[in-house]
């Protein structure tokens, strides 16, 4: 008799644990749906947002494609009425015109050099640069162009740097060129001077021929 009570417990007993299992089984997967659906909602979202962001783009994309159409049109016609005005000029005309293609800048350590040809520095190191630059665009006829810069070689209207300098080199881009004199170890109260031509005096504006650089 005892047996079978004690059967009969352990019976109720299993059953109970299958019972409980059961339950905590249905709660999982009752909590993993529900992170599932959180899951897709927030991706839901994320691809809305995705998909706002690229019409955004297209639609900048298209409005810069009409800009750099209307942009064009416009350096179209710029271009066409400079070629029209041209025709009405003079050659004299057309010569000052072929001059201010070309520009040209004298410096001392990268500050212009005045109109009176005198500079002071405190540096025992200086560089003199002489650089010439062509614009990027040209309306005028190649014959009249070529024309525009300073005769001969523009390095060659620098002239009896005294004393010589430590170092001369030169830059080579596509418009724009150089020519560069540097010096080291300066002395104090010391004079660094050199002439330029009347044609590039003209060119830079300057009032003298005569350049003279102090170490102060």
């Amino acid at each position: 008799m005892w047996k079978k009570t004690i059967l009969f417990s352990f019976s109720i007993i299993v059953f109970s644990i299958l019972i409980g299992c059961k339950d905590t089984s249905s709660v999982d997967n009752q909590k993993a749906i529900e992170d599932n659906d959180l899951l897709m909602e927030e991706q839901k979202e994320q691809i809305g947002k995705l998909k706002k962001q690229n019409e955004d783009l297209l639609n900048e994309l298209d409005a810069q494609k009409i800009d750099l159409n209307y942009a064009k049109e416009q350096i179209t016609y710029y271009e066409q009425f400079a070629e029209d005005a041209l025709l009405f000029l003079r050659e004299s005309e057309l010569l000052e015109l072929a001059k201010k293609q070309w520009t040209y800048s004298l410096t001392v350590n990268n500050q212009r050099i005045p109109k009176n040809g005198y500079v002071e520095i405190q540096d025992n190191i200086m560089e003199i640069s002489l650089v010439q630059k062509q614009a990027p665009y040209n309306p005028l006829p190649f014959d009249i162009y070529i024309q525009g810069p300073i005769s001969g070689k523009y390095e060659e209207h620098i002239q009896q740097l005294t004393p010589p300098p430590t170092e001369t080199y030169w830059t080579d881009g596509t418009l724009t060129t150089g020519s560069h004199y540097k010096y080291e170890k300066i002395e104090r109260a010391s004079t660094i001077s050199f002439f330029i031509t009347e044609e590039l005096k003209e060119r830079l504006g300057l009032d003298t021929t005569l350049i003279e650089i102090v170490n102060k």
